[in-house]
């Protein structure tokens, strides 16, 4: 259960909340699910409808996937299912009847208002829980700000709350919580008015007698008034049209207003809501779809190079204008430490810049400063001790920061109101306690075979990628045994720990460690970065040894896969073989880091070579085993263009993260079956 956002940024390879390094993983999770995108004419045609239409296109013969929506045309809904090759499943009358809230006489009336929403239509319409929905967070304060205004004048019980995307979070979970004991199925009975934004349209199942709403496209009015007899009876509905400038397309927006204002009066149910749809989207839908179509190459250019690349800028044209600047009230005479130690609010930075550019106008001569950074990553160590001075910014350039801190001062905050740019001052953001069970970071001494034994079991408990794969594998590869692949992969993935140079440093700091002398072909040693004589004894064997850090290994292992796997599986030399190769060599090269793309040069002893020889005939004994000479590994040319995935080929690119993320589970996972482990926390 996950966001849009999420999910588009993990299949491509740029996860939100994932480093550049572990941007692999996640590909992998998605390709192996059953996707369902609920409410998916939500997405912008412009990139995040492309993007997943274009992806689902190639995924139909792999992964599962079902889209559902009540808000689209019949003529869409049917070039979609066209370009997907994918069924079309409707409610029937007969089935749609069954339904509790039409059985309990549901009944939705419009009224049409053409202007903006006033004070006194609130309290003129207002029956026992009303809520109002506004297009701008701006619009929802100020409407708040009156109503509160004349319930206090006038000395009303009527209860107020005010939601929208700029409350701190603590504040927005409490409000959430609120609002379903007000307006969920089994509500209290309460005089209350909830004034909000778009946000309410999904997510929140409650239902009202009144709704006064600002006029969206015909799919998110439809989303709103489903928020009103939720569960049957009678609401009242009034739709206005403020003059301002348009938050979503105008043209939509204002053929939404006019076809509705054609049914003023009128009951909204099934049928007329299907043709308030057609009336309003057929033309801008066949102009999607075609758009769409037209641009398919050139979106898929665009997916194969985020993942080709990493770049995160990809978003922006893929998914959305994901931008936005995390906010932190201030005190400007605070010595803070790192501002993501503090509760915030988000918003689109030129939005931001704009309302504080306001607040700049009202000063003549000095202008007071409002606006500053630290010079602190939020990828550091925690800086809980250490006191920061905060620096000043320039208005100018604030959309070049990811998180600022304000000055409470002069910009409000409330739990109200939320973040308010005209009153409310001195409120400054709480600390957030961090100070949870961090997951403790310990690696235990095991062997070369046991690391690779315990991974197996690892792989031999996991299932989620095995639709997948068994697609893959039935359309491509049925000569092939995926699962003597994968395991093979698996005992070949830490190749290159049997580096001479590697075994010594490892040997000589386990048997410093140990005060014993240790011989074995290790895969891990005991080591606690937090404790500082493990991190100076590894030091000092480094500095025996002549390097600073041991050799990197994936390369090693991703050389000998492509080395040796042509003939351990007597595979035919064909294009689709040599990109089978292709992927389980790039998958052993990045298992470690998602863009590495070389080896270093190794040497590696003749009996640590035939003891790798013999374990894996051991383990997979139908190998056609053919020894490879250590020699002409070595001798190989290494180089990112001997490790170069194409992902053009979409099934191969799939394929390729579905293993890496086998690989890079089973090697995490593997250290939970060390019984040498103390206190390891999972």
């Amino acid at each position: 259960f996950t966001t849009i956002d999420q999910t588009l940024s993990n299949i491509l390879s740029i996860p939100l909340s994932l480093s550049k390094s572990m941007s692999n993983i996640n590909a992998g999770a998605v390709l192996s699910s059953y996707l369902i995108f609920d409410e998916f004419h939500l997405l912008n045609p412009q990139n995040s409808l492309s993007t997943t239409l274009i992806i689902l296109n190639k995924l139909k013969n792999i992964t599962p996937f079902c889209l559902m929506t009540a808000t689209l045309t019949d003529d869409f809904v049917s070039n979609i299912s066209k370009f997907l090759k994918c069924e079309v499943v409707k409610v029937k009358s007969n089935d749609y009847a069954k339904f509790s809230f039409i059985q309990n006489n549901q009944k939705r009336f419009i009224h049409i208002i053409d202007r903006e929403i006033e004070r006194t239509d609130v309290f003129n319409y207002h029956k026992n829980k009303t809520i109002i929905i506004c297009n701008t967070v701006k619009s929802c304060t100020d409407k708040a700000k009156l109503i509160l205004e004349h319930i206090e004048n006038n000395k009303l019980k009527t209860e107020v709350i005010c939601l929208h995307s700029r409350f701190f979070q603590k504040h927005r979970k409490e409000k959430e919580e609120k609002i379903l004991s007000y307006f969920g199925k089994d509500s209290i009975k309460k005089n209350v008015i909830l004034i909000t934004t778009q946000i309410i349209e999904v997510g929140l199942d409650i239902s009202c007698d009144v709704m006064l709403t600002e006029v969206s496209p015909i799919n998110s009015f439809l989303q709103r008034i489903g928020r009103s007899a939720r569960w049957g009876g009678e609401s009242q509905i009034y739709i206005f049209h403020p003059e301002r400038e348009y938050v979503y397309d105008k043209e939509i927006t204002t053929n939404t207003f006019n076809v509705l204002l054609q049914n003023n009066g009128k009951e909204i149910d099934r049928n007329l809501a299907q043709k308030l749809i057609a009336d309003v989207l057929t033309n801008m839908e066949d102009f999607v779809f075609q758009m769409i179509k037209e641009n398919n190459q050139n979106t898929w250019e665009k997916i194969t190079q985020s993942w080709q690349t990493g770049n995160r800028g990809y978003a922006r044209e893929l998914i959305r204008d994901i931008h936005s600047i995390k906010i932190v009230l201030i005190n400007e005479n605070d010595k803070i430490s790192n501002l993501f130690n503090y509760e915030s609010v988000s918003m689109h930075p030129f939005s931001l810049k704009n309302q504080l550019k306001k607040i700049l106008e009202k000063y003549e001569g000095e202008v007071p400063e409002i606006a500053y950074n630290l010079q602190a990553s939020p990828f550091a160590f925690d800086e809980d001790d250490e006191e920061l001075e905060l620096t000043p910014i320039t208005i100018d350039k604030i959309e070049c920061e990811s998180t600022v801190a304000l000055n409470s001062d002069y910009v409000g905050y409330s739990e109200l109101i939320g973040l308010d740019f005209t009153g409310n001052f001195g409120i400054t953001s709480d600390r957030i306690d961090k100070k949870k069970e961090q997951k403790i970071i310990k690696y235990h001494y095991d062997t070369f075979e046991e690391h690779n034994d315990w991974m197996i079991q690892v792989y031999e408990g996991m299932y989620t990628h095995q639709f997948a794969l068994s697609k893959i594998k039935e359309k491509h590869y049925k000569e092939f045994d995926f699962d003597e692949m994968i395991k093979f992969m698996i005992i070949c993935h830490d190749f290159g720990k049997l580096n001479n140079k590697w075994q010594e440093i490892v040997q000589r700091y386990q048997s410093l460690k140990s005060g014993k002398e240790v011989t074995e072909l290790l895969a891990h040693t005991d080591f606690d970065k937090e404790n500082e004589n493990d991190v100076e004894m590894i030091k000092s064997v480094y500095k025996e040894v002549g390097l600073n850090r041991k050799p990197d290994h994936s390369g090693v292992g991703a050389l000998f896969i492509q080395k040796t796997m042509p003939y351990f599986f007597n595979m035919k030399k064909n294009r689709l073989n040599k990109l089978l190769v292709d992927i389980l060599v790039t998958s052993i090269l990045r298992h470690h880091s998602s863009f590495a793309a070389t080896a270093p040069k190794f040497e590696i002893r003749n009996t640590s070579y035939e003891k790798f020889i013999e374990y894996l005939n051991n383990k997979i004994p139908n190998l056609e085993i053919l020894k490879i000479s250590k020699e002409k590994l070595i001798k190989s040319e290494v180089s990112s263009n001997n490790f170069a995935i194409n992902f053009q080929y979409s099934e191969i690119a799939f394929l390729y993260f579905i293993l890496v993320r086998v690989l890079r589970l089973c090697d995490q996972k593997s250290f939970s079956k060390n019984p040498r482990k103390e206190d390891w926390n999972e």
